[in-house]
């Protein structure tokens, strides 16, 4: 299976891609793609049907029934969108979910296709969980040349040090070298205890984003949401004295955790939308 074009012609020199599933922890990635889709409304210009690269151990389509019958089933894609404002430098955004098979093939595949549609230079978009505070900013990076990291570098981002199970991501920017495309990987490290949107860290890759793609986007709009998020948590903490040692307790325990995947013993995630209702302590008034 290849890349099947949906518009007659395709070109940009620059593509942003993200994965679905393990290297999105928090839905951070599926977010930020649906922010710029918010700033600047994207039509899907081609799909990938992934049959061959995924395994019903990993991944099962999505199934729709009604009234006993068979109404819809969705297969693993890989979709492409581009803005449909064509007076702006074009962009690609890639979105799919991370294969379970194939990565080298499919990696290579990728990269080919959008070199062919004028492509030079990918952003790949990743998030993890980490044991760090709420208001703290921490992306990581990667590159294969100078002037990549001097790039990272410039968007405030720290060099990866990392050794464990990968992500497709680290298969594309093997690849990249050898086909003559920029790679270039961020990793957005989500406070593990927030089960929702992290809206200091959407607000900055979103800045990073506009910086990649040559855009001056109006993000007044995630300033305000982020103030609103940081005041409700802020709250929580300042009427349940168990949870804020909780947080305090959890920040000092195991280094960084880059694996997409809660802590160990679920339990320990704080659901922070669960304390949302929840009455004032006794003795304290609103």
């Amino acid at each position: 299976m290849e890349m099947t074009p949906l518009v007659p012609e395709l070109r940009a020199e620059r593509a942003v891609v993200s994965f679905t599933g393990w290297p999105d922890a928090g839905g951070l990635c599926s977010r930020i793609l649906e922010e710029v889709n918010r700033l600047e409304p994207c039509l899907q210009v081609a799909v990938w049907d992934l049959e061959g690269y995924w395994h019903t151990s990993e991944l099962r389509p999505h199934v729709v029934i009604r009234h006993g019958r068979v109404q819809h089933l969705e297969w693993p894609e890989f979709r492409t969108f581009m803005p449909t404002d064509g007076s702006r430098l074009p962009f690609f955004l890639g979105v799919g979910t991370e294969p379970s098979l194939g990565w080298r093939r499919f990696s290579v595949q990728l990269l080919k296709t959008l070199k062919e549609w004028g492509c030079r230079e990918i952003l790949l978009l990743g998030s993890l969980y980490d044991q760090i505070f709420y208001d703290e900013i921490r992306i990581s990076g990667l590159a294969h040349d100078p002037e990549g990291y001097n790039r990272l570098q410039a968007w405030g981002c720290l060099p990866a040090e990392y050794e464990g199970p990968s992500a497709i991501h680290a298969s594309i920017l093997e690849a990249a070298p050898h086909l003559e495309i920029r790679a270039l990987n961020l990793w957005a490290h989500v406070p593990f205890y927030l089960k929702e949107p992290h809206g200091l860290l959407l607000h900055r890759l979103m800045e990073i984003l506009g910086d990649f793609l040559e855009r001056r986007w109006d993000l007044t709009h995630l300033e305000t949401a982020w103030r609103d998020q940081e005041k409700e948590i802020e709250e929580m903490l300042s009427q349940d004295s168990s949870l804020a040692e909780q947080i305090k307790a959890l920040q000092k325990e195991d280094p960084v955790r880059p694996t997409g995947d809660a802590p160990d013993g679920g339990a320990r995630v704080i659901r922070l939308d669960r304390f949302k209702k929840k009455d004032p302590p006794k003795g304290k008034g609103r």
